[in-house]
Parts: structure tokens; C-alpha cells; sequence
């Protein structure tokens, strides 16, 4: 299902883990130095690069522009990855939902998984 998303969509086709590293690095980044997004995109690559996942910037910007597309705004409050992942899950469903792919709710399970399933493990 994931590969399926990921071709029709261009969501990043990332393991769970390392969507959970992105936006907890995501949260964090936010949290210690605001958002602007060329230094937040940039900063959160490095570290996630720096932590041994293959994740590019252009998949940062994904994300970034994704809550951005599902209305989140990331100033003025504190942000926290299990959130930022909660909303992450809009994009690529209204994407898929635009493309005239409809997802059952076994499918929407296993999206939600990919991408914050690995928030309940520490990384």
C-alpha cells in the first residue's frame, strides 16, 4: 500500500522509523528555533543525515508543505511530533483522494501506520 501512495503521490516511500525521526526533529527544530523553511528544511536534513537515515531535504520540504496544505501553522505554539504526524496523514489521503484513489479502512490503517507507526518506538 505504501509503494502504491508513494507512485501515485510522491510521498516520500520512507520506513517508519525515519518518518518518526523527521518529524520528531521536525518538533524539535521548530520548538528550540522557530520556523522558517529553507533553515528548518535544511537543519532537520542534517540531523536526520547525521543519525544514519536516508532522508533528502526535498523530503523534508514534503512534509513541511504537506502541514502546511493540512492548515497547521507552526508558529506560536509547541510542536510535537505525534501531532505534526496525526496531520501529516491528510496530505498524501486528500492527494490519493484527488487522483480518485479511495482508500478502505484497512488502507487507511496501514497509511497511518507508515507514517507514524514508528512514533511509539523510541529511535
Amino acid at each position: 500500500m505504501a509503494q502504491r501512495v508513494h507512485r501515485l503521490t510522491d510521498t516520500p516511500f520512507l520506513l517508519p522509523e525515519h518518518y518518526a525521526l523527521l518529524l520528531r526533529e521536525l518538533a524539535r527544530e521548530i520548538n528550540e528555533n522557530g520556523y522558517q523553511m529553507t533553515r528548518t528544511s535544511k537543519t532537520v536534513c542534517d540531523r536526520c543525515v547525521e543519525r544514519g537515515a536516508p532522508i533528502a531535504r526535498s523530503h523534508v520540504n514534503f512534509v513541511l508543505i504537506g502541514l502546511s496544505y493540512a492548515g497547521h501553522r507552526f508558529e506560536g505554539r509547541e510542536q510535537a511530533a505525534e501531532q505534526l504526524g496525526d496531520l501529516l496523514v491528510a496530505n498524501p489521503l486528500k492527494l490519493c483522494h484527488a487522483a480518485q484513489m479511495n482508500l478502505s479502512e484497512t488502507d487507511l490503517g496501514h497509511l497511518r501506520a507508515w507514517i507514524t507507526g514508528g512514533l511509539a518506538f523510541q529511535v
